[in-house]
């Protein structure tokens, strides 16, 4: 649903909110609603209306069209040429509509989308279409003329007007054959309209002599209109000069922009880092026909740089080993220059501060350009650098941000090399602390095709690292009686619930069934799951550990004797069955034993006395338990 809502309003701004967009499903329920489009055609707030029916915006008396001519059950568009909708100020506004039936990807409901244009508006839009058209027209560089069969002028710009020293209104009783210096008389203005109706259109080129007395180059180009029975002939004429200079800059816009498309191609296609950053500075280099273009990376915290990248042309040698951590102090120029604006520009070697000079001998450096290279404001990376050896350049404001442009686009590539190095660090170190934990480590993609197991994990299971390539299935490990379960905590995961770490059985690679406690993440990418971390706990041995643990309390509460455990205070916290027999003690001996009990603890020695309980004669041992901080007191009969 995010998906079609996000479409939706790409859409909208493509059409300058000027389309309602509806979406509702079966129950004529609203999803959405155009925010901007349905307040200000409508006058209601989009928020007021999701939830609500469809049929509390419609008009009642063309509810019924809805009902009866969409369906729900055909995937075809389907049409309404006329519905009112009503505003929040009690008036309608009349719409045409087209509506698409499609399904929910994810809720798999059927919902439809209303495509609703608003007559009186596109009305309105095209009369002031007409009226900036005509202005644009009117007041055009390029001189333009609208003639009648008759070569009368319908209509002349301000531009043919100013060139034929004429005014409209001159215009409207002179045939055009009688002021113009080609078609200077009737028989061409009709040879021309013979040549017009039959192909339609006529182009060629001209001297043009205009009334203040200076002569143009003009292409003038001739086309007919043809609307029922009438005919106009409409006559373009553009300055050749301006139009060269404009066919020029746009071939340079497209030619740069070319280039642009073959570097971004170069820099995401190829995999190997080096090859695509050396192949986009040859292309920069020879397009801009300059001799050198290297990269400069800060080191030492920014107060050296080092060149890690150099494009030469053939004639010239490297000098990329001999420009190695070169402290920014001896170059006072360029850092200054660089630390206030994006680029440094020297076009002539009268310009090129004296610091450079001796790195690049015995070619002297006749242009440099120097642009900076940034993560983000507070994180310089370097610089690039474009050097002429032979000759000053003049480089123009176009020129600057082309090769802004081309810069732009580089960081990128060195920011997602950084990205994935860290990336590539954070996995290594994530296996290696992996591979150093004493508990089986898993990951698994989200349909349970393993990706990576610890060696605790693979020896565990009877694998290797090449057999995950074969689609271990995570799920497969457990035993089937405990696999669902293992499943539906997986599910309940992705659902965000909270989750209580639980036991279940695991097979090993001897078919021995190991109980296990088991520790799940979901792995997120985007703010989507993709997979997920497993950590699977062995807890056989403490199991074995609390089994020998009921078995000693089961000898405890059964043996012969008495056992009592008693604290620092000397108050009982434990008595098995025979010191349940015993209890409660004669109050003539706890004295005795309480004294006991702290001497024990102050001691940490054994004690053992004859007490008398019941008229009878026990002896007891009193023991310090370092474990438990208690002290045990055995009573023998």
């Amino acid at each position: 649903m995010e998906k079609v809502i996000s479409l939706i309003s790409e859409l909208e701004e493509a059409c300058c909110n000027n389309i309602l967009f509806l979406l509702f499903d079966r129950k004529y329920k609203i999803i959405y609603a155009s925010p901007l489009a349905v307040q200000q055609q409508l006058y209601h707030k989009s928020d007021k209306l999701t939830g609500k029916e469809l049929f509390t915006l419609v008009d009642p008396l063309d509810a019924k069209a809805i009902t009866t001519e969409i369906s729900f059950d055909t995937s075809e568009p389907q049409k309404i040429d006329y519905l009112q909708l009503l505003c929040a100020d009690g008036t309608v506004a009349g719409y045409s509509g087209y509506f698409q039936k499609f399904q929910d990807e994810n809720s798999k409901e059927d919902l439809m989308l209303a495509v609703l244009k608003n007559k009186l508006q596109n009305t309105q839009q095209d009369s002031k279409l007409n009226e900036i058209i005509t202005n644009i027209i009117t007041h055009s560089e390029e001189a333009i003329v609208i003639l009648q069969a008759n070569a009368k002028v319908r209509y002349a710009n301000n531009t043919f007007l100013r060139w034929y020293g004429l005014t409209q209104s001159e215009l409207q009783v002179i045939p055009f054959y009688e002021i113009d210096n080609e078609i200077n008389n009737l028989q061409k203005w009709e040879i021309l309209k013979a040549e017009l109706q039959e192909h339609l259109s006529r182009n060629f080129e001209t001297k043009f002599v205009t009334a203040a007395g200076s002569t143009i180059d003009l292409e003038r180009r001739w086309r007919i209109y043809r609307e029922g029975a009438v005919e106009l002939y409409v006559c373009f004429m553009l300055p050749i000069k301006e139009r060269k200079e404009t066919e020029k800059k746009i071939h340079k816009t497209l030619e740069r922009q070319h280039i642009l498309s073959q570097i971004a191609f170069i820099l995401n296609a190829h995999e190997n880092f080096e090859y695509k950053v050396n192949e986009a500075l040859r292309i920069l280099g020879n397009y801009l026909q300059v001799h050198r273009v290297l990269i400069f990376q800060n080191i030492l915290s920014n107060k050296a740089t080092s060149c890690i990248f150099e494009w030469h042309a053939d004639e010239f040698l490297p000098r990329r080993f001999d420009l190695q951590a070169i402290p920014y102090s001896l170059l006072p120029e360029i850092s200054r220059q660089l630390d206030h604006e994006p680029y440094a520009v020297y076009e002539s070697i009268s310009q090129v501060p004296q610091e450079l000079i001796p790195y690049f001998r015995p070619y002297e450096i006749h242009a440099l350009m120097a642009i900076s290279f940034r993560f983000d404001e507070k994180h310089p990376f370097g610089f690039l650098s474009i050097i002429d050896h032979k000759q000053k350049h003049n480089w123009k404001e176009s020129d600057k941000r082309f090769i802004l442009t081309f810069c732009e686009i580089l960081m990128s590539t060195f920011r997602q090399k950084q990205n994935l190095d860290l990336l590539v660090k954070s996995e290594k170190r994530f296996r290696e602390l992996a591979e150093l934990l004493p508990e089986m480590v898993c990951e698994a993609a989200i349909n349970g095709k393993m990706t990576f197991a610890n060696k605790y994990a693979q020896v565990q299971f009877g694998f290797t690292e090449n057999d995950l390539a074969k689609g271990l299935i995570f799920f497969n490990f457990f035993h089937p009686d405990d696999r669902q379960r293992v499943i539906d905590h997986f599910e309940k995961l992705l659902s965000n619930e909270h989750i209580n770490n639980k036991e279940y059985l695991i097979i090993n690679r001897e078919k021995q069934l190991i109980p296990v406690l088991l520790y799940m993440n979901i792995i997120m990418q985007d703010h989507l799951p993709i997979g997920f971390r497993a950590v699977i706990v062995d807890i056989s041995e403490r199991k074995k550990h609390e089994k020998h643990l009921e078995n000693l309390a089961s000898v405890i509460e059964s043996t012969p004797f008495a056992i009592l455990e008693a604290d620092s205070s000397g108050n009982i916290t434990y008595l098995n069955e025979k010191a349940q027999e015993l209890n409660p003690l004669p109050d003539d001996q706890l004295p005795v034993i309480k004294r006991h009990i702290q001497t024990v603890f102050e001691t940490q020695n054994k004690v053992s006395d004859t007490i008398k309980i019941h008229h009878q004669e026990y002896r007891c041992f009193f023991n310090f338990n370092p474990v438990t901080h208690m002290v045990n007191l055995y009573i023998v009969g």
